[in-house]
């Protein structure tokens, strides 16, 4: 994955806050990779000083064979290999007692220096701290920010007042009212009937 690119930096302030937080970090980093080293040191050291016992032991017990069967040679030249290793073993021991001291002393050290630098660490907080706007800034910024929510949020807890609503317009009367649908006409009287034309004889004809 490709490397995370750090924040461009623009301000003293920000250059400050990044010293000192990297320096921190290396710090740190610094002083775990020497405890590991001079650890790994002390082990390797006890390793080769535990080989170096073993080979003591056998060439004691062949010198031990040797003057049992009478072989000067073989005991002159066990010996020698017992003086090598006795050699070894004292220059082992005193490499292993100057790596603890050295361990012990960067212990220490490691510990002092990690406590002294929370100064570093109180530098990169102010630095970073100095770069957030002033609290008068803020409190000028705020209620230009929140006035317009405040007012809603007033607006929205007061309780509602019902708006008179305008009147209705009558509807216009009409211009003139219909007459009443007249009642039906009486009934009318019967027309006199006309007398009935009196029947003429028949004129007879004359002789």
């Amino acid at each position: 994955m490709p490397a995370k690119k750090k924040p461009a930096v623009t301000t003293p302030l920000q250059l400050l806050e990044q010293l000192s937080g990297d320096l921190l970090k290396y710090f740190e980093k610094a002083c775990g990779k020497a405890l590991d080293e001079a650890e790994g040191l002390l082990a390797e050291l006890e390793k080769e000083r535990a080989r170096s016992q073993d080979k003591l032991h056998k060439a004691q017990e062949k010198r031990a064979a040797a003057v049992e069967a009478g072989k000067l040679k073989a005991q002159a030249k066990a010996e020698a290999r017992i003086a090598e290793l006795d050699t070894l073993l004292a220059q082992l021991q005193v490499r292993q007692q100057q790596l603890l001291t050295y361990l012990a002393q960067l212990r220490r050290d490691s510990d002092r220096g990690l406590q002294l630098a929370k100064g570093i660490r109180e530098v990169e907080l102010s630095a970073r701290a100095a770069q957030q706007p002033a609290p008068e800034e803020l409190a000028k910024k705020a209620p230009r920010r929140t006035s317009q929510p405040v007012a809603r949020a007033a607006a929205a807890g007061a309780p509602r007042v019902a708006r008179p609503r305008p009147a209705a317009a009558k509807p216009a009367a009409p211009a003139a009212a219909k007459p009443k649908a007249a009642s039906k006409p009486a009934a009318s009287k019967p027309a006199p009937r006309r007398p009935a034309a009196k029947k003429t004889p028949p004129t007879q004809p004359s002789e």
